[in-house]
């Protein structure tokens, strides 16, 4: 969780410039980072189930692979406790800065 929530924080600095005055670009930034976080925790949840999911795979063959994608990816969206409140202070943050 320690990386997810790092990456909230680091993320939109990538995406937004430092001196940008424009609203969209840090929507737009903030967007892509939620893009790139939800990702990242898919990611993070198939390889730290990588056991669960071979058992899976061969106790029910190939065809429902995509179910067991399914069920991870809705796993993997608990992580969003973790880093919408980081992404949303990084935000309130960059929303500030266009501001002055």
């Amino acid at each position: 969780m320690a990386i997810v929530a790092l990456a909230a924080l680091l993320l939109p600095r990538l995406f937004v410039a430092r001196d940008t005055r424009s609203h969209a670009s840090v929507i737009l930034g903030i967007v892509k980072s939620a893009a790139l976080l939800v990702a990242l925790g898919f990611a993070l949840f198939v390889y730290l189930d990588d056991r669960q999911l071979s058992a899976a795979l061969v106790v029910s063959g190939e065809r429902v692979i995509w179910l067991i994608y399914w069920w991870i990816f809705q796993s993997s969206l608990i992580l969003v406790l973790v880093w919408a409140p980081l992404l949303a202070l990084v935000w309130i943050g960059m929303a500030k800065r266009v501001e002055r």
